[in-house]
C-alpha cells in the first residue's frame, strides 16, 4: 500500500466549522498528538521497527506542510504538500519513515498512530538522506538535535525496518 490523501468529514454553517481526521476501531493503542512548528523546522524521518510498526493518520489544522513518505523496504520516496483548507488527512501505512516540513510559521499537525508509542522500537534517520533521492526540502530545515545526529546512510533504513 502506498501513502494517499483522503478527503475528510467537514461540515460548515453559521458557527464555524466541523472536521473528523477519522474513526477506528482498533484493540491496540492509538497514540493522538499535534506539534506546532516554526517556518522552516523538518520533524521525522522516524518510524517504528518491528511488530510496533505503525500506520499513521496526518491532518494539517492550521498552515501548510511538505510531506515526505520513505518506504524502508524499496526506498521510494512519496511527497505531498498538505494545506490546512485542504481538509484531507494523510494515510501511511506501516513500513515507512514520516517526516514533514513546515512551510508557514504557526504550523499545527495533528497525527493518530496505530499502534501507540514505543520509544524501543522508534528509529529515525536523518532528514538530509531526502536528497539522495533528488528531493530536497522547500526551505534551508531546521532540526533538532536527534534528527541532525541521525545515521545519513541508506542501508540503516533496510537494517532498522
Amino acid at each position: 500500500m502506498k501513502p494517499f490523501l483522503e478527503k475528510i468529514f467537514s461540515y460548515e454553517d453559521v458557527r464555524g466549522d466541523l472536521n473528523e481526521l477519522g474513526e477506528w476501531s482498533s484493540e491496540s493503542t492509538i497514540n493522538v498528538k499535534w506539534s506546532s512548528s516554526k517556518k522552516g523546522v523538518v520533524r521525522g524521518l522516524h518510524w517504528q521497527q518491528g511488530e510496533s510498526q505503525q500506520k499513521k493518520y496526518i491532518s494539517v489544522i492550521s498552515g501548510k506542510i511538505f510531506d515526505v513518505c520513505l518506504n524502508l523496504e524499496t526506498h521510494e520516496i512519496y511527497t505531498f504538500y498538505i494545506e490546512s483548507n485542504q481538509r484531507s488527512r494523510l494515510i501511511v501505512p506501516s513500513g515507512y519513515a514520516h517526516g514533514f516540513q513546515a512551510l508557514e510559521e504557526n504550523t499545527v499537525v495533528l497525527y493518530a498512530s496505530i499502534p501507540g508509542y514505543d520509544q524501543q522500537s522508534e528509529r529515525a534517520v536523518n532528514p538530509a538522506i531526502i536528497s539522495r533521492f533528488g528531493i530536497n526540502w522547500p526551505l534551508a530545515p531546521l532540526l533538532s538535535e536527534k534528527d541532525s545526529k541521525a545515521s545519513t546512510q541508506i542501508d540503516d533504513l533496510s537494517s532498522q525496518s
